[in-house]
């Protein structure tokens, strides 16, 4: 299993971030819709994106697969070399995540991309 980043509440989830690859992502240029309503307890609701293609790949890894936590605001993000890697990548965030919290996820929200 391979994470490479985890940001907290260090950063604000704004939808704005100063790296290359979070600049050419379609996911960071698009913050998430504001609600008045948040999860009250981690894992209640998971909201996750893909990137990509990037133009410019990070070590092998062509698309990222973000997740946040709606309750926390914790993000990890996943590189994949395909797509197809993202389903693979999720059932691995998931073990890590229940087991860490002790809790379950309870709903995970996409926005329907491809």
């Amino acid at each position: 299993m391979e994470i490479l980043l985890t940001i907290t509440d260090n950063l604000k989830m704004n939808g704005k971030c100063d790296c290359e690859s979070c600049i050419e992502c379609k996911f960071a240029r698009k913050p998430i819709s504001p609600t008045t309503s948040h999860a009250a307890e981690p894992l209640k609701l998971v909201h996750s994106g893909i990137c990509g293609p990037l133009e410019t790949a990070i070590g092998r890894g062509r698309y990222m697969l973000l997740f946040i936590d709606d309750a926390t605001r914790h993000m990890d993000e996943y590189l994949m070399k395909y797509k197809s890697e993202a389903l693979e990548k999720f059932k691995e965030w998931k073990a890590l995540r229940e087991i860490a919290s002790g809790k379950q996820v309870k709903r995970f929200r996409t926005d329907g991309g491809g």
